[in-house]
């Protein structure tokens, strides 16, 4: 839904992966990649504090998945979900050819799907 909602406007970078990714490919200048990974990093510190705000701080209120492997095999499988996820990206989003107005759905469905096969095994879910 994000991506249809603002990604006229920046081309629905959330992660610094896929800025970085898209500007590798020569699908985004490299002069906007700082501005936009510095963003990218205060939207998500903004998030973080606003949880904490409407949790009181309560660290056992939040809502989120505790790794089931250790910190290695938990660093695994955030790895392949994050090869998934900037797989189809790199596929659909940078390659007219591709999929096109369908784009947001194909990355929609395939963080669906990571999230759904590791969640129940490892307590994963893509970020």
């Amino acid at each position: 839904v994000l991506a249809y909602s603002v990604g006229h406007i920046s081309g629905a970078h959330f992660n610094p992966a896929v800025t970085l990714a898209f500007a590798t490919c020569k699908r985004f200048p490299w002069k906007q990649v700082p501005a936009y990974i510095i963003c990218q990093f205060a939207g998500a510190t903004f998030a973080a504090g606003t949880i904490r705000l409407i949790f009181s701080g309560k660290q056992e209120q939040f809502v989120g998945t505790m790794p089931a492997g250790s910190n290695m095999q938990s660093f695994v499988v955030e790895f392949i979900i994050t090869f998934f996820l900037m797989f189809v990206i790199s596929g659909v989003a940078t390659d007219s050819r591709a999929v096109g107005d369908l784009a947001g759905v194909a990355v929609g469905s395939t963080m669906h799907m990571v999230g759904r096969v590791f969640s129940r095994s490892w307590s994963a879910r893509p970020n």
